[in-house]
């Protein structure tokens, strides 16, 4: 079960970096309501947001192969037990 949390996660974050990259194109060269700047700016920050989320859940999964086992099977665990 737990590897499964660790797939859906990863396969979620991946989806929304996707569809975050997705949006963009379609927008454009539109500009933000307020300030004048175009919007891909914000999405920019939040595409960035996600592949890193994305990337980083791929590395916890890495580390809970090799141990084998993960904070949700044994919660008194840490990253740092190797």
């Amino acid at each position: 079960m737990a590897v499964l949390v660790d797939v859906v996660r990863i396969a979620f974050l991946g989806s929304m970096s996707v569809f975050t990259v997705q949006m963009m194109q379609k927008m454009g060269p539109l500009q933000m309501t307020i300030v004048d700047l175009p919007m891909n700016i914000v999405y920019s920050v939040v595409l960035f947001g996600f592949v890193a989320m994305t990337l980083r859940s791929v590395w916890v999964m890495k580390v809970h192969m090799q141990r084998g086992y993960s904070v949700l099977e044994r919660p008194e665990s840490t990253m740092d037990d190797r």
